[in-house]
């Protein structure tokens, strides 16, 4: 397995798993405004959903040069697999986005062994968010990997 393919297969989990634990370490969240960062979340992850989405239709349903060079290359059921991941990211970060929002997940003081439970609530926030980025960047990356070929 080359490291580019490894990255591509494991990068956004790795990133949305080290930022879970230095949040929990470094309290991140405290830092940050998360209803801000909720808010404009749902933002980012509905743009990115539809985005993707009109990106996965055109790939499937275009006959042009440079999508027939896609489909030509090889690459092309890797970056339908990397298109779902990213998509169904998105959408879990538009629910919990609204999630968070609605209930005001962050105000949450519950103990949870030795963890407030709105640490535990703000890691794996954040790292949902982390990890759909991630996969974002990373669809568009062999995205332009293929089609510069």
């Amino acid at each position: 397995m080359t490291i580019r393919k490894f990255l591509q297969n494991y990068l956004a989990i790795l990133l949305a798993v080290a930022f879970f634990v230095l949040n929990l370490k470094y309290d991140i969240g405290a830092r940050l405004d998360m209803e801000k960062v909720s808010d404009k979340s749902i933002d980012l992850a509905s743009i990115s959903f539809g985005f993707l989405l009109a990106v996965l239709a055109l790939l499937i349903q275009g006959n042009n040069p440079a999508l027939e060079r896609i489909k030509a290359s090889g690459k092309f059921p890797q970056l339908i697999v990397l298109n779902k991941k990213a998509v169904m990211a998105s959408g879990w970060l538009v629910i919990a986005s609204f999630l968070y929002a609605g209930f005001k997940l962050d105000e949450t003081i519950v103990q949870f062994f030795q963890l407030k439970c709105n640490d535990l609530i703000n890691s794996a926030f954040l790292s949902l968010l982390v990890y759909q980025l991630s996969l974002v960047f990373s669809f568009i990356d062999i995205f332009y990997f293929i089609i510069k070929q």
